[in-house]
């Protein structure tokens, strides 16, 4: 008999937050955390979800504050400091002690990363297509000036929206 267990859709409500993410195999002690790409959900780990390699691991998935099922936060400045403080808030309830690994994608590098300034103390971490940048970088200052770069942050972007974007912020007008 083959037993296939699925990850469970869970919130946990941290300040005034509340993040939703999948858990498969509660019970394990270790937990990578996977952290998605901007505009993504929890589904982009649904192949490690799935893996028969990590069956012995507590994975967690989260859809970042304002994706998937995650609800909105109210951020002032920096939204990707306020995303990192929630996340924080997150892996310090949910990893109750034990050992637990960061795997960032992406954007979720960047997270990843803030996270360390909130407290939070992984025994590992695993930065995929990192996008770090350093201080007084923020999404609102890295863009193009004059770009309306949020068909690139929306769910519901139309195809001609998400194009004009790109065209406008990679092709030079030069």
């Amino acid at each position: 008999i083959f037993l296939i267990v699925m990850a469970q859709r869970k919130t946990i409500h941290i300040s005034s937050a509340t993040l939703s993410y999948l858990e498969k195999n509660e019970a394990a002690a270790q937990t990578p955390f996977f952290i998605h790409v901007n505009s993504g959900s929890a589904h982009a780990w649904q192949r490690q979800l799935e893996s028969p390699a990590l069956s012995g691991y507590r994975l967690i998935a989260f859809d970042l504050p304002g994706h998937g099922e995650s609800g909105l936060i109210p951020a002032d400045e920096n939204v990707l400091l306020e995303m990192a403080a929630v996340l924080a808030g997150a892996v310090q309830q949910l990893s109750e002690g034990k050992p637990f690994v960061l795997v960032g994608l992406s954007l979720g590098t960047n997270l990843a990363a803030e996270m360390l300034a909130q407290g939070v103390r992984p025994s590992g971490m695993a930065l995929l297509a990192p996008c770090i940048f350093g201080r007084g970088y923020t999404l609102l200052t890295i863009g193009l000036e004059g770009v309306d770069m949020s068909p690139l942050f929306s769910e519901e972007a139309s195809p001609e929206a998400v194009q004009t974007c790109i065209q406008a912020a990679c092709l030079s007008q030069d």
